[in-house]
């Protein structure tokens, strides 16, 4: 993984697995997991990646849409 030379501690890792993080269903980002040992992920790994994703991307969300609401609220103040 090339990307990990830049950052010393992680010359070691061997194995590396991604899912993407979405906002109002538009992906934004990813979530990786990178592990020492030499290990080809399986089904079970994978989905539970998804799900921590899943779960980031939710609190994202929601939380976008509560900056929004308190935005909204203090424009209307100004009205």
């Amino acid at each position: 993984y090339p990307q990990l030379i830049h950052y010393p501690d992680s010359t070691g890792m061997r194995t590396l697995i991604n899912a993407p993080l979405y906002m109002t269903g538009a992906p934004i980002g990813v979530l990786g997991v990178m592990c020492l040992k030499d290990n080809k992920p399986g089904p079970e790994d994978v989905s539970f990646v998804d799900i921590v994703a899943g779960l980031i991307s939710l609190h994202l969300s929601k939380h976008q849409e509560s900056e929004g609401k308190i935005l909204h609220q203090r424009g209307q103040a100004l009205i």
